[in-house]
């Protein structure tokens, strides 16, 4: 179980490194990443869809506390493999970039 808003840090860092680094994995690497992040854009496109047929049903106003709602609430996935994946990625790409993408936004140990 992870928390929308946190499953969104995952996506970001997953889209860092796809778009920095996809041709450069290995293929069974780089089809996981496509994997995770097909996985992960099925939910978070889901909750925008969501947003969006509130704020058009309940009005721009309500939108925001809806919005503060949906992000705090959990959704059931493998969290720890994604977790795993991206830590392995240390021994994929240079030690800045992964400082950068990874160690800066990542929020367990």
């Amino acid at each position: 179980m992870i928390k929308l808003k946190d499953l969104m840090v995952i996506e970001k860092m997953l889209l860092e490194i796809n778009d920095k680094f996809k041709f450069e994995l290995p293929f069974n690497v780089a089809f996981k990443l496509y994997k995770y992040l097909t996985e992960i854009g099925e939910i978070t496109d889901y909750m925008f869809q969501l947003q969006t047929e509130f704020g058009k049903k309940y009005g721009i106003s309500e939108l925001e506390k809806y919005h503060d709602r949906i992000m705090n609430e959990t959704v059931s996935v493998n969290v720890n493999e994604y977790k795993f994946f991206l830590d392995s990625m240390n021994t994929l790409i240079n030690k800045e970039e992964f400082d950068n993408i990874v160690t800066k936004n990542k929020f367990w140990e």
